[in-house]
């Protein structure tokens, strides 16, 4: 398996991708929803240079592998989508660092277009095989590739 250094510069590009891709799709958004852990490195990025608050999702995917795939999905924290709307926020844009199988942000926008929130879904890397399920990715990299995200506990010099 290959490893890619995912490094800062590599998340400030991916953040302007997304800003563009916002831009370009006129889709307003109203809130940004940060999947801890890894998404919320760029989730803060992105929620000030939108000027829009920022909630956390945090989920656990990751506990239960087996054989390389995951068993189970786990919510630790969660956002009340219901009082979300409430105060006004319709349009979010849910933010992750990578989406290996697509399960994590298929379960997270299906809960948002459940409470009647109009979700979109990003990431700064994605696999091939599930970049499609992402509204917008600016890294796409190969099933053979592992990312080593800086905030890891890698040497970030």
């Amino acid at each position: 398996m290959k490893i890619i250094d995912a490094k800062l510069g590599d998340i400030n590009a991916g953040c302007k991708h997304i800003m563009m891709w916002l831009s370009n799709n006129d889709f307003k958004v109203d809130a940004i929803v940060g999947v801890a852990r890894g998404g919320l490195i760029p989730a803060t990025i992105l929620s000030y240079q939108l000027e829009v608050p920022m909630f956390v999702e945090s989920v656990s995917s990751y506990d239960h592998v087996v054989f390389g795939h995951r068993t189970e999905t786990r919510i630790l924290q969660s956002v009340n989508v219901k009082e979300m709307k409430e105060l006004g926020y319709n349009n979010v844009l849910i933010v992750d660092d990578i989406c290996d199988s697509g399960k994590t942000l298929s379960e997270l926008r299906d809960k948002y277009s459940a409470g009647g929130v109009n979700a979109k879904t990003t990431t700064i890397y994605a696999k091939k095989s599930t970049a499609h399920t992402v509204s917008t990715v600016p890294f796409v990299v190969s099933e053979d590739i592992w990312v080593s995200f800086f905030w890891e506990g890698q040497d970030i010099s």
